[in-house]
């Protein structure tokens, strides 16, 4: 029901699907499960028949994808259309990790449909001329396909930020937001986020993240 809304809306807009550039998912219960399924496996399997319909020769929009204590869905998009050669998006990977759409099946939480991957890449930039701004997606202590288990939030935090810095090259961080599986871990979290001396609006939010193991996530925007 929530993306038949926002196709509503992109066709009210004259938007195809495939210009979504950013989307923020919040899943209730992200990591429970019901009959249907584990409810993020549950949310992909929609998503992937949702984006079918778009061509996606730019990459699949930034995204993330996390928990609320509310039930159901929230979703949230930014869409652009380009109408200039100086102006284009453009999907950045991190060779440290597998691409979440083609992570295997090994992975992937059961769900009654058959399960896709999460249809996300792991930054998205625009460039309009000179300027360049960075969407980095939900981004977690993941390597490879794999978390980094058995690690608290302190190293997960750093393993997180490694990852970011794959992301951003030469863009500098504007903002950030972390999400964080227990709001006990915020003091020791906000201590090593300090040590790296960004000078940047931060914001900590305390929601479940979309694997059990992981206990921090942060997304945000670099600016080149």
């Amino acid at each position: 029901a929530a993306f038949h809304r926002w196709k509503s809306i992109l066709d009210k807009e004259s938007f195809p699907i495939d210009s979504i550039v950013r989307q923020w998912n919040y899943i209730g219960q992200i990591t429970g499960y019901d009959r249907a399924g584990q409810h993020y496996q549950s949310f992909n399997n929609v998503r992937s028949a949702f984006y079918a319909a778009g061509e996606w020769q730019k990459g699949y929009p930034a995204a993330t994808g996390i928990g609320m204590s509310l039930g159901g869905v929230l979703i949230d998009m930014d869409a652009a259309l380009f109408h200039t050669s100086d102006a284009f998006v453009t999907a950045i990977d991190n060779k440290l990790q597998v691409a979440a759409h083609a992570y295997s099946g090994r992975v992937l939480e059961e769900a009654r449909q058959p399960k896709t991957t999460p249809k996300f890449e792991r930054a998205k930039s625009i460039t309009f001329r000179d300027r360049r701004l960075v969407y980095i997606s939900g981004t977690a202590a993941i390597r490879g396909e794999e978390s980094l288990k058995e690690a608290g939030v302190q190293q997960q935090l750093q393993t997180t930020m490694e990852n970011i810095a794959q992301l951003t090259g030469k863009a500098r961080l504007a903002m950030l937001r972390v999400y964080l599986k227990n709001a006990s871990d915020y003091e020791a979290a906000r201590d090593v986020l300090e040590t790296y001396g960004l000078s940047i609006p931060v914001v900590y939010l305390q929601a479940d993240v979309c694997r059990e193991e992981l206990l921090i996530e942060i997304e945000g925007i670099a600016i080149e």
